[in-house]
């Protein structure tokens, strides 16, 4: 995020609007709106991003529930003994 990015969001919330904004020295609308379109970009990519590296991190987990479970059943096959079977699975 870039000042100018931060000052045209800040001078469009403060003002209501693109064209209002636009009238603070210095900034025209073409800059407010150009700024305020990069500044969405990169926050959607961000965001993209983090979901991204959640997914992945999910998956892991899905794969280590499904691994431990599989372990637990062919251990439960293989064992004629009958009684409690306690489970801890930290994800």
């Amino acid at each position: 995020m870039t000042f100018a990015q931060l000052q045209a969001f800040v001078a469009v919330i403060e003002s209501g609007s693109f064209t209002t904004a636009s009238e603070v020295p210095g900034i025209t609308q073409s800059a407010v709106s150009h700024a305020l379109a990069s500044l969405e970009t990169e926050l959607v990519r961000q965001k993209d991003e983090r979901e991204v590296v959640a997914g992945r991190r999910a998956e892991r987990k899905r794969l280590t529930l499904i691994h431990s479970s599989l372990r637990v059943l062919e251990g439960v096959k293989n064992n004629s003994r009958s009684g409690c079977l306690r489970l801890h699975l930290q994800l």
